[in-house]
């Protein structure tokens, strides 16, 4: 029992002192750590820093182009009149639309590829799966970074932060011009009328930030291998450091240039065409040297990709890898058409009648969104729908409502909603009666319930009647003005009018006159006579052009910031003001049965009228 005993003991004397000695180690460890921790953890941020100046890149600039894998996912903007994304397999060649409607931004992160759609929706699709899903609404110009996505909210206008993992939401309450969004920090940035401009870096989780001062408004920064790069108007690109101290800078004021990307130690911008078709993509070595034309390309990209053309044949190429892929040919389509209806209605200027009942587009209230307004002026009542959609145009056509915001949709009157006819690009919307014509910025198509049919290619429509569409040809990158051509509708041949002035602001012509602007004047050229006679003087900004018989109306914007309506009369070519309005006029109409004009103004809904004498 006594040899037990001591064995106990023995065990007990062991434990305790492993304990003392457990107990020394913590202390000698937490001592190591306080000492040596700060410094671990201050060598990793710098090698994370120094990983993060030689190999990351960020951009705030809209990239519509990404590539992952074998794919190439990508709105084809620079080389159709379609905007929609796609997707193409480089190795089988085979091409998918994954959406109907065209999208304004495409970024990759992770397994996932995020775009914008033109409702401001951000959507995922996950690569593995093809699997599309909503995001966030009311985004806008979004950046991804360390699971976050910074975005500004169309409604508020403020940078708000979403978190992917928790998908929580932070509104920093700041409205900037423009910001890069990089790990942990936001640098934003505002227009300044001076030649100052502020730079804000805030920590997104202190929530401290610093602000740094430079010349010249900036329209896009750009962070590369420690440096950042900034694009100052139209015609300057500059280069600094971590604080903002000016490295150099090139360009000179007038002389265009536009930051694009930076690749492989190379900065790359945009310069004047002079007369070609397209852009030139130009290069700079990071130092600010070597300035260096690389191609002519199709149009602007800030991604890693460029469209060409060569042999009439459409490519897309990679900057990086130094490839090229040859695209099929993208056609736009035509999705929906409402069935035709006998519903009369009267045109105007983003203004519709039909019964007692007018529908407008109202850009005072909550533009961001585009609302459009149903007024019912019997009853004084109104509705207002929120389409989501930038708006700009409306037409009521065989009883169906048509309204444009880069594309063309119909707004089902029963329903309450917009429905995409096509995903074509929308300049302008005409109507001759039946049909539905859409212009783009270089091509004309009449619209059916089948298929877009191309009548006009590379051209400036400049007016369009009933019958007759005038219309400048592209020559190159330049459009010919020395040669207004008319096709006929009905016979659909083209003639050519030989005129001395150029009339590539046309509003209106006939066989006597062509009435068009000059600089802050409206003037009626006589055809046959070859002078000029001037209708009104110090219109700053014309728009909203409609016929009548012989009267043509037009909206205009004078020197003095005031919005009137004025009537042109063709029969004696003289100009009279019929309303006059401190307000911004929204829309209006003119109901010759009644000789009344009908319009809006900003934040009023009531639609207002006015008995012509």
């Amino acid at each position: 029992m006594e040899n037990k005993g001591k064995g106990i003991e023995k065990v007990y004397y062991i434990a305790a002192i492993l304990l003392i000695i457990v107990f020394l180690f913590s202390f000698f460890i937490r001592d190591l750590s306080s000492y040596f921790g700060p410094k671990v953890r201050k060598a990793m941020e710098v090698i994370k820093f120094n990983v993060l100046n030689v190999e990351e890149y960020y951009s705030s600039l809209e990239k519509k182009e990404v590539m992952v894998g074998d794919t190439i996912y990508f709105s084809p903007r620079g080389f159709t009149d379609n905007f929609s994304l796609y997707a193409y397999n480089t190795v089988n060649k085979k091409l998918d639309r994954i959406t109907d409607d065209w999208v304004n931004r495409v970024e990759s992160y992770k397994d996932s590829i995020y775009f914008l759609d033109a409702k401001n929706m951000l959507f995922r699709i996950k690569i593995k799966d093809k699997i599309i899903e909503k995001i966030l609404d009311n985004c806008r110009d979004f950046q991804i970074s360390n699971d976050k996505i910074v975005y500004i909210d169309t409604q508020t206008l403020n940078v708000n932060i979403y978190n992917l993992e928790d998908k929580t939401k932070i509104d920093l309450k700041i409205q900037p011009q423009g910001f890069l969004f990089m790990n942990d920090f936001i640098y934003y940035f505002y227009f300044s009328s001076g030649d100052k401009n502020s730079i804000f870096k805030l920590d997104i989780n202190t929530r401290k930030y610093d602000v740094y001062t430079v010349n010249g408004n900036i329209l896009g920064l750009m962070y590369y291998n420690g440096k950042f790069y900034a694009q100052h108007g139209t015609d300057r690109i500059a280069c600094y450091d971590d604080k903002f101290e000016k490295i150099w800078e090139v360009g000179t004021q007038g002389e265009y240039k536009l930051l694009s990307k930076i690749i492989k130690d190379k900065i790359y911008f945009y310069a004047e065409s002079n007369g070609l078709q397209g852009s030139v993509l130009m290069s700079i070595d990071l130092n600010g040297k070597n300035i260096k034309k690389e191609m002519i390309v199709k149009n602007n990209s800030f991604s890693n990709f460029e469209y060409v053309c060569e042999n009439n044949k459409n490519y897309i190429f990679d900057i990086k890898t130094n490839k090229r892929y040859e695209l099929p040919d993208i056609k736009s389509h035509v999705f929906y058409f409402p069935i035709k209806k006998q519903i009369n209605a009267l045109q105007g200027y983003k203004m519709v009648k039909t019964g007692n009942k007018f529908y407008y587009i109202d850009s005072g209230i909550n533009f961001n969104q585009g609302s459009l307004v149903e007024y019912d002026f019997a009853n004084k009542t109104n509705n207002v729908y929120n389409t989501n959609l930038y708006l700009n145009d409306i037409k009521f056509i065989e009883g169906n409502l048509f309204v444009t915001a880069g594309k063309l949709y119909n707004f089902d009157l029963e329903e309450k909603k917009t429905k995409l006819i096509s995903n074509v690009f929308v300049d302008k919307i005409f109507t001759n009666g039946d049909n539905i014509y859409v212009s783009t910025f270089e091509n004309l198509y009449k619209v059916d319930d089948r298929e877009l049919i191309k009548i006009l290619d590379k051209v400036r429509i400049v007016f369009f009647n009933e019958n007759k569409i005038y219309f400048y040809p592209k020559i190159g990158d330049v459009y010919d003005v020395t040669k207004l051509k008319i096709l006929d509708l009905n016979t659909n041949k083209t003639s050519e009018l030989s005129i001395d002035i150029d009339l590539f602001n046309l509003i209106y012509i006939d066989d006597e006159y062509a009435i068009y602007t000059q600089g802050n004047d409206i003037l009626a050229y006589d055809l046959k006579k070859g002078v000029n006679k001037i209708l009104y003087k110090g219109a700053v900004f014309i728009e909203g052009y409609l016929l009548s018989k012989d009267k043509l109306f037009l909206k205009i914007t004078d020197d003095q910031g005031k919005n009137s309506i004025n009537c042109i009369y063709l029969d004696s070519i003289s100009c009279k003001t019929l309303v006059r309005e401190i307000g911004y006029i929204n829309s209006y109409l003119y109901d010759e049965d009644h000789n009344k004009i009908y319009y809006t103004i900003s934040n009023y809904l009531d639609v207002l009228e006015v008995k012509l004498k």
